[in-house]
């Protein structure tokens, strides 16, 4: 609150349960301390919450604690591999309502390169459908022969799931750029979707 930066330096990989729980410990004190503040009252410097490999770190009070974090001026960003990791951390297909509550209290997604078939489901579910026209053939074969050609108006994904899978990754091979997609509730982009393809180039980040 008074403009650090606390870094938690105990990787899971070496120490283990023990080192994984100390670090939801802290997560959860550090909540708390933030939902205490009057942000009004000591000038509501905005603070962040970052957990990288997200899901070794949900804890059940994360559903309640982002649904009102946005007012005690907080940025969480809890980057994952896929869907099904935070289905296996919240109680796998028994705690589904329990992810997706808790995905909607997060109001800005990025989506990456991704082999998952749920999780690119699940990202073009989120983008949406749009109508597109679709050409249309007919073709008869009575006494007289007709071809005709036209279209109609059906609906298909802005984004289908397999897109997902073919977004750029970096490296020499991609000339170091990396795709991904931006979903936003509350906010359209030129083209009056939800979503917009961005993308970085590493070597850009690297050197800067």
């Amino acid at each position: 609150m008074e403009g650090h930066i606390i870094l938690i330096d105990l990787p899971s990989k070496m120490y283990d349960k023990v080192g994984q729980d100390a670090q939801i410990l802290f997560k959860y004190i550090w909540q708390r301390a933030i939902e205490r503040r009057d942000v009004l009252k000591d000038g509501g410097r905005p603070v962040f919450l970052w957990a990288d490999e997200a899901q070794n770190f949900l804890h059940e009070h994360d559903i309640d604690y982002q649904a009102t974090a946005r007012s005690s001026r907080v940025c969480t960003v809890y980057p994952t591999q896929n869907l099904p990791n935070y289905l296996t951390r919240l109680g796998g297909r028994e705690g589904e309502h329990r992810v997706k509550s808790f995905l909607g209290t997060l109001g800005t997604k990025i989506f990456h390169a991704n082999a998952d078939n749920e999780t690119n489901e699940y990202a073009a579910k989120l983008v949406g459908q749009t109508y597109r026209p679709m050409p249309t053939y007919n073709i008869n074969q009575g006494k007289e022969y007709t071809k005709g050609e036209g279209f109609s108006w059906q609906k298909d994904w802005e984004l289908a799931p397999e897109s997902f899978v073919s977004l750029k990754t970096g490296g020499p091979k991609n000339n170091y750029s990396v795709q991904a997609v931006l979903h936003t509730q509350g906010k359209t982009f030129n083209d009056k979707s939800n979503a917009i393809s961005i993308h970085f180039n590493q070597l850009k980040i690297l050197t800067s």
